[in-house]
């Protein structure tokens, strides 16, 4: 399941007439994937907290899926479950000291747009100095479009309770976003 860093792109011609001059025709160009990144914060004033696995899945999460070009939609054709995740990584067993600033969990992850009607859940294992604590966030139902990215930054409080956000914003946008929290 190594899907972060690529990108697929999806052309269509801008028209349909074929010059008989040998010019070129106009392609249109889209993203056909959305981006997920998730990002960390610890609110512990006295060191930063341990973060040891994150394992993201849903009901109506996309594993794998057929594009159709006359439609210019996916098709699931498998979802996501806890046992068969979307992603689950451990940084190579090292984990993720969590700052106050924020810490990037995950980059980049490409996924397949989904609608809206199913809820995505985080499995987020933290190491509190004595044991380990796994905390599964629930993220609302949400469309997952196309061209847009989806950066989540889940928070650790002292007491180790998670809260969650969500930015999104054009892949082709620098600035420009909005905030949602859950």
């Amino acid at each position: 399941k190594d899907n972060q860093g690529a990108d697929l792109m999806i052309a269509t011609a801008t028209n349909h007439v074929y010059p008989d001059n040998g010019e070129a025709v106009g392609l249109y160009f889209r993203h056909a994937l959305a981006q997920l990144e998730f990002v960390g914060k610890s609110l512990s004033a006295i060191a930063p907290a341990l973060l040891k696995k994150i394992t993201v899945y849903g009901d109506g999460v996309p594993a794998t899926a057929t594009y159709n070009e006359s439609t210019q939609a996916w098709t699931a054709n498998a979802t996501t479950t806890q046992g068969n995740p979307l992603l689950t990584t451990d940084n190579g067993g090292s984990g993720w000291d969590l700052s106050n600033s924020g810490t990037t969990v995950v980059n980049g992850l490409m996924v397949f747009p989904k609608g809206n009607t199913d809820n995505v859940y985080v499995d987020l294992t933290t190491f509190d100095g004595k044991a380990d604590k796994t905390q599964t966030l629930t993220i609302p139902a949400m469309k997952w479009e196309n061209g847009n990215i989806y950066r989540y930054t889940f928070t650790l409080d002292p007491d180790n309770n998670l809260t969650i956000t969500l930015k999104i914003k054009k892949w082709n946008e620098l600035d420009s976003s909005y905030n949602i929290t859950f």
